[in-house]
């Protein structure tokens, strides 16, 4: 709020739309598959001997940045996820890399990638893990922990020590402030799912229009 107080209202207004026509027009042209997202992943995870396209990836990656940057309000950490993930794919699969290992570079890639976009090392593990190789093994563990900590190392270095969630001090005064933080808990799951539900319904309503 405070950046777009600084800028003029015309471009406030130009920047989403322009940024879409761009955007639409790559995805258009070159016939680049929708922007790179988690499902993709886990797919190249469960199918063996096919790693995720190094093209793909790319133009994923490229349209992420003109979307993001001209103000959409989709979230970054599925085509980042993409991203680390076609990295590691490629390189484990050029370099002939056994099955166990492919997919454990896969996870260290998606690991690196939260870890370095959200400044959560932890997180990023976590990630790794649960939603990507969807087990912990020991062999694994170890190189998604260290490509997680390079990531956040990495990023730090470059962005500075900041945080991408600032979160106010609060201190709880009563314990009949528990019931409150269940009842917040059942609403935004609530929020949640009435969220995606608008956005597969914005989906496939825009399907129809030619």
């Amino acid at each position: 709020l405070t950046a777009a107080q600084n800028v003029d209202w015309y471009w406030i207004l130009a920047a989403p739309i322009v940024g879409g026509i761009i955007v639409g027009q790559l995805l258009s042209k070159l016939s680049a598959r929708r922007a790179g997202n988690v499902a993709d992943v886990i797919e190249a995870r469960a199918l063996k001997g096919r790693p995720l396209d190094l093209k793909d990836g790319l133009w994923s990656a490229i349209i992420t940045v003109i979307s993001l940057g001209s103000g959409a309000s989709a979230g970054r950490e599925g085509p980042v996820v993409h991203l680390g993930a076609t990295l590691a794919s490629v390189f484990a699969h050029r370099r002939k890399l056994p099955e166990w290992c492919a997919r454990t570079l896969l996870a260290a890639g998606v690991a690196a990638a939260i870890s370095a976009s959200f400044n959560a090392p932890i997180a990023g593990v976590l990630f790794a893990h649960e939603v990507i190789l969807q087990h912990y093994a020991m062999r694994s563990f170890v190189p998604i922990v260290i490509a997680s900590t390079i990531g956040s190392v990495l990023s730090r270095l470059w962005f500075d020590e900041a945080t991408a969630f600032i979160i106010p001090a609060y201190q709880i005064t009563s314990y009949w402030e528990f019931p409150a933080f269940a009842l917040l808990g059942v609403v935004a799951a609530l929020v949640a799912v009435l969220f995606q539900f608008a956005l597969f319904s914005a989906d496939y309503l825009a399907r129809g229009v030619r």
